[in-house]
């Protein structure tokens, strides 16, 4: 009598220990598989696993409808196809733009002094008798500025004879306009053609305080 007692005691309490778990666990209701046919219950005996209360819950992004499916993760091979592209460009890149600027602007320099013609001492001379026969620094030289170089070379005519030399001269070098610029009085200087006055260097110096001195 006393075993059947205790028996009869511990299944009470195994019992009510049941009840308290069951009751911990929530609910959840029993749904029919995926395509099965409307009425189908569950088989006997089934029971569904207790949902667990610590598991955290996983956020899913919300996707607006007809948005595109999003792109799938990018494999091992892309990224290392990302890894070999150029870095952007970054402040490092302009300022190695602007130590080329200094570079590019001295190669220009030097070609255009390249360019340039070399003048030698003669060109120079004959460019001061030129500039002291211009006293209206018009870089052109008119009738009369021309006359001062013609008696100096050995012109002893009259104004009127030399009017008309003047225009011959004009008529001969094709220049239409009322003077002589520097590239035709040097042409005349250094022709030695009996249409030209060629004058050495030395005659061109003693020339030159003779013109200042007017």
């Amino acid at each position: 009598a006393a075993a059947a007692a205790a028996a009869a005691e511990e299944a009470a309490a195994y019992e009510e220990a049941q009840a308290i778990e069951e009751a911990a666990w929530p609910e959840v209701p029993v749904q029919a598989p995926i395509g099965a046919p409307p009425g189908l219950s569950p088989p006997l005996g089934f029971q569904p696993a207790p949902a667990c209360q610590d598991a955290p819950e996983l956020e899913r992004p919300i996707v607006p409808p007809g948005s595109p499916p999003p792109p799938p993760p990018a494999s091992s091979s892309s990224q290392a196809a990302r890894s070999s592209r150029p870095p952007a460009p970054s402040e490092n890149t302009s300022t190695g733009r602007q130590q080329q600027q200094p570079q590019q602007q001295q190669k220009q320099k030097r070609s255009q002094q390249q360019q340039l013609p070399e003048y030698s001492e003669r060109d120079e001379l004959i460019w001061e008798v030129f500039r002291a026969c211009d006293w209206d620094r018009d870089h052109r030289l008119n009738e009369s500025e021309m006359l001062w170089f013609a008696k100096l070379v050995g012109f002893d005519g009259s104004d009127a004879e030399w009017h008309d030399e003047f225009l011959m001269l004009l008529e001969e070098k094709s220049i239409k306009s009322r003077g002589i610029d520097y590239d035709t009085f040097s042409e005349i200087v250094n022709d030695d053609s009996t249409n030209g006055s060629y004058c050495t260097d030395e005659e061109l110096k003693k020339m030159l305080p003779t013109l200042r001195g007017w």
